[in-house]
């Protein structure tokens, strides 16, 4: 039998995006969720969560905190605040050709 408790920081990150890439409500965005690097760091400069716009810093303590659904509900918020600001910019670029 398979023991999910004994996943690895990045293994339950990986699990959390395939599990939303399952969910019908997220299918179609699924290509956004493959777009940057998403790494699980030591590194007391990420106390929890960063971001450059397209790559993905977790925190190893912080993500181990976090019970499965928060972790999903965090990279859901990646998700809509990613896809947010890349309307904006694009919004922002046609206008400034008008």
């Amino acid at each position: 039998m398979l023991m999910l408790n004994n996943l690895t920081e990045e293994q339950r990150l990986t699990k959390a995006v395939v599990s939303i890439m399952g969910n019908p409500k997220y299918t179609a965005l699924a290509g956004v969720l493959m777009i940057g690097n998403r790494n699980v760091v030591d590194d007391p400069s990420v106390p929890t969560a960063c971001t450059n716009g397209r790559d993905e810093m977790y925190g190893r303590e912080f993500v181990k905190q976090l019970n499965d659904a928060e972790l999903r509900f965090l990279l859901r918020t990646w998700l809509t605040t990613t896809l947010s600001t890349s309307r904006l910019l694009m919004t922002t670029k046609m206008a400034s050709q008008l």
